[in-house]
C-alpha cells in the first residue's frame, strides 16, 4: 500500500480518480485505498491501480482546478500521517509504516483536523519533533525522513551518533555530544543563532579603548545587584549594536556565564523568525547551566509536540520551569542571555511576545538571569518595553552618545584599519595623515558601518588604495546630514566604482544590468548561497559572477572558497538597494527579483529532479541507511534551496499562476519528484507548508 493514499475530497475529484490512483502509487506499482467521507458515515472503497502508465499517467493534462484537488488530497494525507504519529513512539511509528508498505494494515480514515478546507497549519511543523517516517514516496522506493535540526540540508555532518556538530559547537566552544536517545535531539535548533558560529567568526568586537564608558556601564549592570534585569541597547542602523553585543557575549562566554545568545538576521533562514528562538535558547542553556539539561529533558518528554506549541508555552516548559527547579542560591546560577537585532525578526507580534517572555525571568528565584538586548528603536519594540513594569529594564540609546565620544571611537577604528592597509601595501607609516582621517571621521557622521565599509573599499583596491581613498573623499558630503544619507553615499560610491569609465556606453549598461540582477538575487535569497551554487541556480557562468563581485567586497563577504556562502556585511545594504528613492540607478525591484528567482528555481528543479534521485534502487531504504555524501551529491545546495523556497519566491513575486504555465507544467511533471527530494533532505514539513500555499493559490484562481 502506498503511503499517500489519496482520498476523493469532493464530487469533482471522482472524475479524475484514475489520475489520483496513479499519483498516489507514484508511478503506479502499488494498489491504493481511496476513501470517501460522507456527513452521516465514512465508507471506503479499494481502487486497484495496475501499472498501465500509458493509460493512467499522472502527467496527463490536468488544469489547475484538477491539480488543486491532487495537492489538496496530498496535503490531507500528510496531515493524516502527522495525526497518526504525533503521540506514537519511534517503534510504533516504524511498525505502522512498515505494515503499511507491506499491505498488512489499512490506512486509517482521514483525521478530523478541524480544517475543513484542507489547509495545513503551522502545527504540522511538529513532524520535525516526531520521528515521522515517510516511506514509499514513489511506491516502490522507501524513503525515511527523520527529524532533523535546522539547516541539515546544508551542513549535515555525516554522524549518526547524535553529534550535533556545528549547530551547538559554536556556542559551547567545542563539540556537544548528545546521546542518540536523548530528548534534546528533538529540539528544533537555529544553528546560526549563537554569536560565534563559524560563518560569523570574523564578526568584529570592540577595539581596545573604544566604547569604554558604555561597556563599563553594561558590565556593571550585568555583574551588580541592579534590579533592572534587562539592558536594552537601541540605535539606528550602522551604529555598532551587533559589535557591542558580540563583545558582551564574548566576555561572558570566557567567564562561563553566557547562558545563551541569539543573533537575529533578516534573510538568515532560521534566525530571521522566532519559530526556533525558545528551543535554541533552551538547548544552549542545557549545556551552559549545571544540572539544567535533565530538567529540560523531562520537560521535552512531557511535551512531544514541541514545534506546534506557542512561544509562550515553549518558554514556560523549556526555560522558566527548568530554571525554577534548580537547587541552591540564586547567586550560584548567574547567567547572561544576549539577544541581538530583535528588530530583524520578521513578525512584529512575535517581537512583542519575546519581550514579554524575557520580562518573566524576573520571577525566577533559583537562577539570576540577565538579558542584554539590542535593536533599532522600532515602534513594536518601544511599545513592548513601555508595557513592562517600571524598573524592570535599563535603556541606552546609542545615537544619543556624545558626538565627541563616538568620533573618538571611530577615529581609533579608522587609524587601526588604515595602519593595517598601509602595512599591507608598504605605504609610509604616516599615511594617510591626520587631516585625511579627520575628514573621514566627519564623513562617517557617527556611523561605524560607514567607517567599516570605507576601510573595506580602500583595502580591496590593493595597488589602487590611494585612488580608492580619493574616490571616497570626493563623494562624501561636507555637511552633516541624516545617517541614511551618509550610508547612501558610501554604498553608491562602491557600486559606481564597479563600472569603469573606460567601458563604452553599451558595455556599461550591460554590466549595470548584470550587477543589478546578481545583487538583486543575493539580497533576495532566503538564505545565503555560495558563488558556485548561485551561478548554477541563476544559470550564469561562475567566472562572470566572480568578476561582477570582484569590486564589491566592501559590501559583500566573498569567501575565497567558492563553496562557502556569500554574506552581506550589513543589512542596510539590502534596505538601500530596495529603496528606489535612495538607490537611483542601482535600484532593485523586489517583486521582480523574487519572480526571477522563482523562475530559476523551477527551471533548476525541472532539469534536476527525477524518480529515485539518489539512485538507491532499494525498496524500503531509510535515509539514515544512505551515506549523506550520496544525498548531497544528488541534491547539491542550489537544488535543495530551490526545493525549499521556490513557492515562497512565487508568493513574494505576486505572480498569478495559470494553466499550462511554468509552475503548472512543473507540478504535472515533477510534483512527486519534489516530495521525494524533500524527504531525502528531511524537510517534509516545509513541503506541507508549500502545499498549503499552492492549494490556496489554486483555490483563488477558481
Amino acid at each position: 500500500m502506498a503511503l499517500f493514499a489519496l482520498p476523493r475530497v469532493n464530487e469533482r475529484a471522482e472524475s479524475i480518480e484514475a489520475e489520483y490512483c496513479t499519483v498516489s502509487s507514484i508511478h503506479g506499482n502499488k494498489g491504493v485505498s481511496s476513501e470517501q467521507n460522507n456527513d452521516e458515515e465514512s465508507q471506503s472503497s479499494d481502487v486497484s491501480c495496475e501499472d498501465h502508465s500509458n493509460e493512467l499517467d499522472y502527467k496527463q493534462d490536468l488544469n489547475l482546478n484538477q491539480q488543486e484537488d491532487v495537492i489538496l488530497a496530498i496535503s490531507r494525507d500528510i496531515e493524516l500521517i502527522w495525526g497518526e504519529t504525533k503521540n506514537a513512539n519511534w517503534d510504533e511509528i516504524t511498525n505502522k509504516f512498515s505494515d503499511a508498505r507491506e499491505g498488512r494494515s489499512e490506512m486509517p480514515p482521514l483525521m478530523p483536523s478541524g480544517k475543513k478546507d484542507g489547509h495545513i497549519g503551522r502545527e504540522a511543523g511538529s513532524i520535525e519533533a516526531e520521528h515521522c517516517t515517510v516511506s514509499s514516496i514513489h511506491g516502490d522506493k522507501g524513503v525515511s525522513s527523520e527529524q532533523n535540526n535546522d539547516e541539515e540540508s546544508q551542513s549535515r555532518s555525516g554522524k549518526k551518533d547524535g553529534h550535533i556538530g556545528g549547530e551547538a559547537e559554536s556556542h559551547l566552544g567545542g563539540p556537544y555530544h548528545i546521546a542518540i536517545d536523548s530528548p534534546l535531539n528533538s529540539l528544533p535548533y537555529a544553528k546560526d543563532a549563537p554569536f560565534n558560529v563559524y560563518q560569523q567568526q570574523h564578526g568584529p568586537t570592540c577595539l581596545p579603548n573604544t566604547r569604554v564608558d558604555l561597556l563599563h556601564d553594561i558590565y556593571r549592570w550585568a555583574d551588580g545587584q541592579d534590579e533592572r534585569f534587562i539592558f536594552w541597547l537601541s540605535g539606528m542602523a550602522g551604529t555598532g549594536k551587533s559589535t557591542i553585543a558580540r563583545t558582551v557575549a564574548r566576555r561572558y562566554l570566557d567567564q562561563k556565564r553566557l547562558g545563551a545568545s541569539f543573533f537575529f538576521s533578516r534573510g538568515g533562514r532560521d534566525v530571521s523568525h522566532a519559530a526556533k528562538f525558545v528551543t535554541s535558547i533552551a538547548l544552549q542553556l542545557a549545556s551552559s547551566v549545571t544540572f539544567l539539561d535533565q530538567y529540560i529533558c523531562d520537560a521535552i518528554k512531557e511535551s512531544r509536540n514541541i514545534a506546534s506549541q506557542s512561544l509562550r508555552d515553549q518558554w514556560q516548559q523549556f526555560v522558566l520551569r527548568p530554571l525554577s527547579k534548580l537547587s541552591g542560591s540564586a547567586g550560584q546560577f548567574s547567567y547572561i542571555l544576549v539577544i541581538d537585532a530583535l528588530d530583524e525578526c520578521d513578525n512584529e507580534n512575535d517581537i512583542r511576545i519575546i519581550i514579554h517572555l524575557l520580562a518573566e525571568v524576573q520571577l525566577l528565584n533559583k537562577a539570576r538571569i540577565r538579558v542584554f538586548l539590542t535593536s533599532r528603536p522600532e515602534l513594536s519594540i518601544r511599545i513592548g518595553f513601555t508595557r513592562m513594569p517600571d524598573g524592570a529594564h535599563q535603556d541606552f540609546i546609542l545615537h544619543n552618545i556624545s558626538s565627541l565620544t563616538v568620533n573618538h571611537d571611530i577615529r581609533l577604528f579608522l587609524e587601526r584599519n588604515l595602519e593595517l592597509i598601509a602595512q599591507e601595501r608598504s605605504l609610509t607609516a604616516d599615511w594617510p595623515g591626520e587631516e585625511i582621517i579627520s575628514r573621514l571621521v566627519h564623513s562617517a557622521n557617527g556611523l561605524f558601518i560607514w567607517a567599516a565599509t570605507a576601510c573595506r573599499f580602500i583595502r580591496e583596491g590593493k595597488l589602487f588604495v590611494k585612488k580608492r581613498l580619493s574616490i571616497i573623499l570626493e563623494n562624501s558630503s561636507i555637511s552633516v546630514n541624516a545617517e541614511e544619507k551618509h550610508l547612501d553615499e558610501i554604498y553608491t560610491t562602491v557600486l559606481r566604482n564597479n563600472i569603469s569609465p573606460d567601458y563604452s556606453y553599451e558595455e556599461a549598461e550591460e554590466l549595470l544590468s548584470m550587477q543589478k540582477s546578481l545583487l538583486g538575487s543575493i539580497i533576495t535569497l532566503f538564505y545565503p548561497l555560495s558563488t558556485q551554487s548561485l551561478s548554477k541556480l541563476l544559470s550564469t557562468a561562475q567566472d562572470d559572477v566572480n568578476q561582477i563581485l570582484d569590486n564589491l567586497h566592501a559590501i559583500l563577504s566573498v569567501p575565497e572558497d567558492p563553496t562557502l556562502p556569500l554574506r552581506l556585511y550589513h543589512f542596510s545594504v539590502r534596505d538601500f538597494l530596495f529603496d528606489r528613492a535612495r538607490c537611483e540607478e542601482f535600484w532593485v525591484d523586489e517583486k521582480e527579483a523574487h519572480r526571477v528567482l522563482a523562475n530559476k528555481c523551477v527551471q533548476l528543479m525541472s532539469t534536476s529532479l527525477k524518480q529515485d534521485i539518489c539512485g538507491v534502487d532499494a525498496p524500503g531504504m531509510l535515509v539514515t541507511d544512505v551515506e549523506i555524501s550520496r544525498v548531497e551529491r544528488s541534491l547539491p545546495p542550489e537544488t535543495q534551496y530551490a526545493c525549499l523556497y521556490w513557492t515562497q519566491h512565487v508568493e513574494k513575486s505576486g505572480t498569478h499562476l495559470q494553466d499550462n504555465g511554468q509552475v503548472h507544467a512543473f507540478l504535472q511533471e515533477h510534483l512527486l519528484h519534489w516530495f521525494e527530494a524533500l524527504a531525502w533532505m528531511g524537510k517534509v514539513p516545509e513541503g506541507v507548508y508549500a502545499v498549503g500555499f499552492l492549494e490556496s493559490i489554486a483555490v483563488s484562481i477558481r
